[in-house]
């Protein structure tokens, strides 16, 4: 079990490396939002993935990935609800722009900002199907069928977390840090590049 560990910590990074929906989320947040609703947004993605490594170990990911209502009905809300936070974000540029200033970063409360951020990144990841495809397809190859099987999923749902949580809070940083270094009219730039980035991934869970 210890070597299906390895290996499977090796793949969750690399996956977590790619710039999907995810990524251009929590990107997106910490370039507009500020630190707690990235950490939010992280917290509110790894859930979802807790259940998804749930559902998986049951049998009933299989049937939720195999139901295109649901899909539609899940893609619906998730890329409706993205693409209003990136009009909202787009008017209030305009409105601060005519001020000549940037629009307030971090100014909400952390409790607050905590629970937008979750809100949205538990949105996000449970609106595309392809992720719970994902791990009906990947989690299996990882499982020994001879050892007993909630004991293995409890071990990977904790490797993909302790996996997963640094790169996302890594991109995030990164963004935050590059948002702060800002002139005011440069910030403006970047919440406008930060509604693309919504769009962009409003975009690519409908595009799956």
């Amino acid at each position: 079990m210890s070597d299906a560990l390895l290996l499977f910590a090796v793949t969750e990074f690399f996956l977590s490396l790619s710039p999907g929906p995810a990524v251009l989320l929590i990107v997106s947040l910490s370039l507009n939002r500020g630190i707690g609703a990235t950490i939010g947004a992280i917290a509110g993605i790894l859930c979802v993935n807790l259940v998804y490594f749930s559902l998986s170990a049951v049998g009933v990911g299989a049937v939720i990935a195999s139901s295109p209502v649901l899909g539609l009905v899940l893609k619906f809300i998730g890329c409706g609800y993205l693409a209003w936070t990136a009009f909202k974000i787009i008017l209030d540029v305009r409105s601060k722009q005519q001020n000549g200033t940037a629009l307030p970063r971090g100014s909400l409360p952390m409790a607050q900002s905590w629970r937008q951020g979750f809100f949205k990144g538990f949105l996000i990841q449970a609106s595309s199907i392809k992720n719970i495809m994902i791990f009906v397809a990947i989690i299996p190859q990882f499982i020994d069928i001879h050892a007993e099987i909630l004991p293995q999923m409890i071990a990977l749902g904790i490797v993909s977390v302790v996996v997963e949580a640094p790169v996302l809070f890594a991109y995030g940083f990164a963004a935050y840090r590059l948002s702060r270094l800002m002139s005011n009219r440069a910030a403006n730039a970047l919440d406008l590049v930060s509604a693309a980035l919504l769009i962009v991934v409003a975009g690519s869970v409908a595009m799956v």
